[in-house]
């Protein structure tokens, strides 16, 4: 029974701090107030598993088209999203890994209802975790 109770104890101890994605989908993307028939997207990463703080945002806007990334928690894990686009395999990145308040955001050009898909994980030492996947429209 203690050898349980320390495996239990060390993965626990493993597991604190670490940041989780919040994965209800109908809640990642809406149409766009300022872009008729755009829809922007998002994936918000949360410390501890609580939706109560939030350690990062990966986001798409479709006005403007613009692709964002944005470290709002000092944990350890930046952001990194990414909109990839039909035509021609297009994509365009960004990586938020300053730490809590580091952002980085890129405009980029899309056709005009352009289905893009939008991938947004944590980021470690160049490593990609908790990755999650939405399409948005441009």
């Amino acid at each position: 029974m203690s050898v349980v109770t320390a495996s239990a104890v060390a993965l626990f101890g493993a597991m604190s701090g670490v940041s989780y994605a919040w994965t209800q989908p109908l809640s990642l993307c809406d149409g766009s107030a300022d872009d008729a028939g755009g829809v922007d997207c998002h994936v918000r990463f949360y410390t501890d598993n609580s939706y109560l703080e939030e350690a990062g945002i990966g986001y798409f806007t479709a006005y403007g088209e613009q692709l964002t990334a944005k470290d709002s928690h000092a944990d350890g894990f930046g952001v990194y999203a990414q909109a990839t686009w039909a035509a021609g395999g297009q994509s365009g990145e960004v990586r938020a890994t300053g730490g809590s308040g580091g952002t980085k955001s890129v405009n980029l050009s899309f056709p005009e209802g352009a289905k893009i898909t939008l991938k947004v994980c944590q980021t470690d030492n160049g490593g990609l975790y908790n990755c999650l996947s939405v399409t948005a429209t441009a």
